[in-house]
């Protein structure tokens, strides 16, 4: 499985790794009160917004997105 990279994930905001079948995704979560910046490897499928997440992804306050990758 190749799980992507994250570099300086903000303080507050969680990623992980899940698996179903073949696929794999990554959810993403903010735990703060305040937006924040997530800056990824490349872009992903999202999930729960049915589009493109570039490379920099920004997450309301207790935001999550669900990411999509092989």
């Amino acid at each position: 499985m190749n799980i992507p990279c994250i570099q300086g994930l903000p303080e507050g905001v969680q990623a992980s790794v899940r698996r179903s079948g073949d696929a794999s995704y990554l959810f993403l979560t903010n735990f703060t009160t305040s937006d924040q910046a997530i800056v990824l490897d490349r872009a992903y499928e999202s999930i729960l917004y049915e589009g493109i997440a570039t490379e920099r992804i920004s997450l309301k306050p207790f935001g999550v997105d669900i990411l999509s990758y092989c």
